[in-house]
């Protein structure tokens, strides 16, 4: 007899169709394998819904505000009911990528320089840029799925990427620009386990913590790849962050 696993899908924040597809994806693996599954679908009431459906763990499949940032993960706590991935404050600060960045230079890990700007002042981001140069990676301080980022190649092009990205959260960071090779890794237990790699032609990217969905390409036969030996640095760089951010369980 499988476990009664209630799938929280869904959310409150601008995610919310990829946190849907997300969850389907899991309840149709989780069913595959015998586990009595429960879709919820996170909003108002969620207490509730958790209560009723009387699940032995709740798989966190939301994405962005509310479902990774610690919030969810507290409620949780508090109904004292199991669920995947990292704590309340790993949440937190993995969410928040200025923070994110502060814990990764203290473990000596390399991320892209860069600085945050309020949406009040967004209007002055070009005298806050200084010699950071361009282009430049513009996106929320706290979120993911690629919402609201901006690769930013003229100065005059600045203030209006931050205000757009600043709409999410009231904050946006801004990086220097990083060209290369995006590859997703996936750490279960401390342990690397699989690498997916965006195709070569995918845009610029910089190295802070995201929640973007995998790639579309991830059910193409060669796409996911064992994270060694093809990527050795990524056997532990990726572990070194997720310790860092005082991660447990998957990501």
């Amino acid at each position: 007899m499988g476990k009664r696993v209630g799938v929280l899908m869904g959310g409150w924040g601008e995610e919310r169709e990829i946190s849907l597809k997300t969850g389907e994806a899991v309840v149709a693996a989780l069913e595959s394998r015998g586990h009595q599954v429960t879709r919820i679908f996170a909003g108002p009431g969620l207490d509730r819904a958790l209560r009723a459906a009387e699940l032995d763990v709740a798989f966190v499949a939301l994405h962005g505000r509310m479902g990774e940032d610690g919030r969810v993960q507290g409620l949780l706590e508090l109904l004292e009911l199991p669920y995947t991935g990292s704590g309340v404050l790993a949440s937190a600060l993995a969410m928040n990528k200025p923070f994110a960045k502060r814990l990764f230079r203290l473990h000596n890990l390399a991320t892209p320089h860069g600085y945050t700007v309020a949406r009040e002042d967004a209007w002055r981001a070009l005298a806050l840029h200084g010699d950071l140069g361009f282009p430049c990676v513009v996106k929320p301080a706290c979120g993911g799925s690629s919402v609201g980022l901006a690769v930013v190649r003229e100065p005059e092009a600045l203030a209006f990427a931050v205000a757009q990205a600043s709409r999410f959260g009231g904050e946006a960071l801004v990086e220097r620009y990083v060209a290369g090779r995006e590859v997703t890794v996936g750490i279960v237990g401390g342990r690397c386990w699989a690498a997916a790699r965006w195709p070569r032609r995918a845009r610029a990217l910089t190295s802070t913590p995201s929640t973007r969905a995998g790639p579309r390409t991830s059910a193409r036969p060669g796409c996911l790849r064992r994270a060694w030996p093809t990527w050795r640095p990524w056997r532990w760089r990726p572990t070194a962050r997720w310790a860092a951010a005082g991660r447990r369980g998957w990501t």
